[in-house]
Formats: C-alpha cells, sequence, structure tokens
C-alpha cells in the first residue's frame, strides 16, 4: 500500500524503493503482480519504456494463462513499450522494434486461441509496423500471412499497405512498391459495382486513405519510369470526385498536377509541360507543388543548358512575396549560386558568393543545417577562385566551429589547410 501511495504522489524512488523490497523479501507473495504493476507503472510516467517492458511481461507471467483480458491488456502494453522505445532510441531501435513485432505476434496467438476479437484488426496493422521499423525485411511476408485473416479489417490492412509500400520506396524497392499498391487499389476496384456502388460483402474504405493510395500508385509509376502509366493515373484521379477535405483536395490534386507536367517533361514533351506548369501556378498559386514547380523548371532548362531561362525562374520563385516562407526558396537561392558558378566569370562567381551570403544570414538558415553546410563549403571554393583566401579561411573556420561533430567537417578542415597554405607563400 505505501508503494501505490507514492505512486499516486509521483514519488517513484519511494514507490519502486518499496515494491522492490515486497519481491526480495516475500518472493511467494499473492501481491507480487502488483508490485510489479507499480513497477511498470512507474516506468512508463517516466517513460523509461524499456523498463516498462519487462515489468510488463514480469506482471503478465503472475497470472494463468486462462486469465483472458488481464494477460492480454499486459502483452500489449508491452508490445506498444517495445514500439516507444524504439521510437525514442537514439540507437539500437531496430531492436527494441524486433521486441515489439515478436510480442504483437504472441499476443495475437493467444487472442486466437482464446477466441478474442477485440481490436484484433489494429494489433495486425501494428506487428506490420514494428516489422517494418525492425529493418527485418520481412514486412510483405508478414502483411502476406495477415491478409487472409478475416480479423484484419479493410481500414487497418490498407494503411498497413501504405506504410509497407512507403519503406518499399525508401529502400529503393520502387516497382515492388508499385507493383503491390496496383494490385491492391485493382482489388478494391473489382470489388466494386458497375456504377460505382459497394458489391455485397464489401466494406467501404476511407475516401482519404484510397485517395492517398491511388497518389501513391501514380507516384510510384513515375518513380518506376512507367511513365505512360502515369499519365493515366494522373488522369484518373484528378477526373475522379475526391471526398476529403478542401485542403487535403488541394494538396493531392496540385501534386499530381506537377506529377503531371514532370511526366511529359520526362517524355520530351516540353510545350505540354510548360502548360500544365502555367496551369498548376493559375489553380494552386500557394501551394507548395507550384512552389516547387520553380525548381523543376529550373532543372530542365539548366538540363539544356539555357542557364539564363534557368536563372529566371529561380528569380522568381525567391523574389516572390507569396514564398518568401517556404522551405523551397533557401535550395532556389543556392541553385542560383551554382548557376552563375557554371557561367564561370569573375563577376558571376562574386554573384554567387552573394547569393550564398544571403542564404546563410537567411532566417531559413536555422532550420536547413544540411543545406547551409554544403553552401557554405561551396562558398569557400568560390573565394579561393577569387583569390579572397581571408574570406575563404573565415568561411571554413565557421563551418569548422559550428558544425564538429559532422563526418565531412574534414573536408572543411582540409580546404582550410590548403588555404593556410596558400596563405603562406606571402605571409611566413
Amino acid at each position: 500500500h505505501r508503494a501505490q501511495l507514492a505512486l499516486a504522489d509521483a514519488d517513484y524512488v519511494q514507490a519502486e524503493r518499496d515494491a522492490n523490497l515486497l519481491l526480495s523479501q516475500f518472493p511467494g507473495s499473492a501481491l507480487r503482480a502488483h508490485a510489479y504493476g507499480v513497477l511498470t507503472q512507474s516506468a512508463w510516467e517516466q517513460r523509461r519504456f524499456r523498463s516498462v517492458a519487462n515489468n510488463a511481461r514480469k506482471t503478465r507471467a503472475e497470472f494463468p494463462l486462462d486469465a483472458g483480458k488481464v494477460r492480454s491488456d499486459l502483452g500489449v502494453l508491452e508490445a506498444e513499450a517495445w514500439y516507444r522505445a524504439g521510437l525514442s532510441a537514439e540507437a539500437g531501435g531496430q531492436g527494441d522494434f524486433r521486441n515489439a513485432a515478436d510480442t504483437y505476434a504472441a499476443v495475437l496467438r493467444e487472442w486466437s486461441a482464446g477466441g478474442e476479437t477485440l481490436k484484433s484488426g489494429e494489433l495486425m496493422f501494428q506487428r506490420v509496423l514494428a516489422e517494418i521499423k525492425s529493418g527485418s525485411g520481412e514486412g510483405a511476408t508478414v502483411l502476406d500471412d495477415l491478409e487472409s485473416d478475416p480479423l484484419f479489417d479493410v481500414e487497418n490492412r490498407w494503411q498497413a499497405e501504405w506504410q509497407l509500400a512507403r519503406s518499399l520506396q525508401l529502400e529503393g524497392r520502387t516497382p515492388e512498391a508499385f507493383g503491390r499498391v496496383s494490385r491492391l487499389l485493382a482489388g478494391a476496384l473489382s470489388s466494386a459495382a458497375s456504377d460505382g456502388s459497394l458489391a455485397p460483402g464489401a466494406v467501404p474504405l476511407n475516401p482519404e486513405l484510397r485517395a492517398r493510395m491511388a497518389w501513391l500508385q501514380a507516384r510510384l509509376s513515375f518513380e518506376s519510369d512507367q511513365f505512360e502509366q502515369t499519365l493515366k493515373l494522373v488522369d484518373s484521379l484528378t477526373a475522379t470526385p475526391i471526398d476529403v477535405e478542401p485542403s487535403l483536395k488541394s494538396e493531392l490534386l496540385s501534386d499530381m498536377v506537377l506529377l503531371k507536367a514532370r511526366t511529359e517533361l520526362a517524355l520530351g514533351q516540353e510545350p505540354a509541360a510548360l502548360e500544365t506548369l502555367k496551369r498548376l501556378r493559375i489553380e494552386f498559386p500557394k501551394s507548395d507543388a507550384a512552389i516547387y514547380s520553380y525548381l523543376i523548371e529550373a532543372a530542365h532548362y539548366e538540363g539544356q543548358s539555357k542557364i539564363v531561362e534557368a536563372q529566371i525562374r529561380l528569380t522568381g520563385l525567391i523574389d516572390n512575396p507569396d514564398y518568401k516562407n517556404s522551405e523551397y526558396v533557401p535550395y532556389a537561392q543556392f541553385s542560383l549560386a551554382l548557376l552563375s558558378e557554371q557561367l564561370g566569370r569573375p563577376e558571376n562567381l562574386v554573384e554567387a558568393n552573394r547569393r550564398i551570403e544571403e542564404l546563410v544570414n537567411s532566417p531559413a538558415a536555422e532550420s536547413q543545417g544540411d543545406l547551409i553546410f554544403v553552401a557554405r563549403l561551396k562558398q569557400g571554393d568560390l573565394l579561393r577562385r577569387l583569390n579572397q583566401w581571408p574570406q575563404a579561411q573565415r568561411a571554413y573556420e565557421d563551418l569548422e566551429n559550428k558544425y564538429p561533430r559532422r563526418p565531412d567537417v574534414v573536408l572543411a578542415q582540409l580546404a582550410l589547410a590548403m588555404t593556410h597554405s596558400a596563405q603562406s607563400a606571402t605571409d611566413p
């Protein structure tokens, strides 16, 4: 009782001391489960999730196999604790996700044997998600094994497919991801009647998730270089009424218009692509897709060695007052500096240096660490080409001071050494 009172007062040290005292002095006590419960709750409130998982497992072991919901709840708590430990771990998180996946699997097996169905679909989704995050590469296999279970509801099944597809995409397994999403969407279409109504026995799907999956399918087809298929998917999605909130609808549709323009560029259909980009900026002027379209168009002109045209597009983005807070503006500034460098004349190098100086001193610099590092490193190189050695030295020293733990800070240190070497020729 003293441990429980201390826990209620948030005196975690006293609560754990008394709980451990009971466990050590009275190993046969009927209150062992309560003591482990105190340790579990105390660890949870302190966000010590690995301790939560270990104590939840010990608490669960104090109950017989036929204890039903109590054992199930403790199993779920253990799995959730391992999962949260993985999310919060600075290192070794994959091992925590592995434990979470195994614990979810064990709980599902026990539930199945006991005939329980409550929240089975949610646990199956979490089982797949933990498997994906464990890095085992077996997420697809686990999901395929669970598909035949009637308790795996359509909503959680599609959520799991979404997470798996994004994971495969990040792993560079884009064709596999595209194949899974396409098969899933094709199956959903075949379950509907010819007039679009649900076929008998079919389960309605969240419209937002259905729209996002269709969006993902189009993106994956583009990344798989299936450009003709991409155009068909984009046209189909934009022509279909999307029953989602207005902001999400605008986001999805604007992204699809941009994807269409990128596909047209990839197919060499420049006039059509430029017209599509124009339509995007008119219909969705403040969308992220419209802003990003300037970078896409500039990269297209750069690929054709039309540097001035590319510069005009980037300047249009940077100088637009509606876009001043966009995360894409710093990238546009750096890209503009690189284009100026390509022109190669001294005045162009001066212009490139000016653009980078604007970038590193902008309000966005605080949230763009990686970009600022690369930009400042480039600035030092530009200053060396302009024979401005003291200024180059300051640029490299700034990197060495601000980013001492970056593995690539060695590049700045080597450049700084070369800068010292060059200056030593005239300054003993």
